[in-house]
């Protein structure tokens, strides 16, 4: 094994491990924000799945290009967009089936909130640091 195939197994366990969790199914549309090495990991895992469309939303056109390369339908600029309205324009008004938090941010982790329907899965694959709270409404 070389070192990039070293250096993607975790990603690529904790990608597979979130959607393994998530109960996702066949048919499902699901959203990923952050297109990091954990994020692309978990589209890779969705597509996999065979899940889609798969939404991806990200700060930086790189990310996202890279997104597109792994299997996302539908790339999210979250600095050029709102993020809640282009998924809710996505997914006709239904929401995100499944979200995956991926970027370890607290601005990302507040989004799974808003932006899967009630009762819904949410998975966080993205550590936040300690002291970050989240908005339960």
């Amino acid at each position: 094994m070389d070192t990039v195939e070293g250096a993607l197994r975790e990603p690529l366990s904790v990608g597979m491990h979130a959607v393994n969790r998530s109960g996702t199914k066949l048919g499902q549309n699901a959203l990923v924000l952050g297109a990091g090495c954990i994020g692309l990991m978990t589209i890779a895992s969705l597509r996999a799945m065979g899940v889609g469309p798969i939404m991806v939303s990200d700060l930086f056109d790189l990310r996202l290009e890279n997104a597109s390369r792994m299997g996302a339908d539908a790339l999210i600029h979250a600095k050029d967009c709102n993020v809640y309205e282009e998924v809710m324009r996505l997914t006709n008004g239904q929401g995100a089936d499944v979200v995956f938090e991926t970027a370890g941010s607290k601005v990302t982790a507040a989004q799974t909130i808003e932006m899967g329907e009630t009762g819904r899965e949410n998975c966080h694959g993205g550590k936040c640091l300690w002291g970050d709270t989240l908005p339960l409404y």
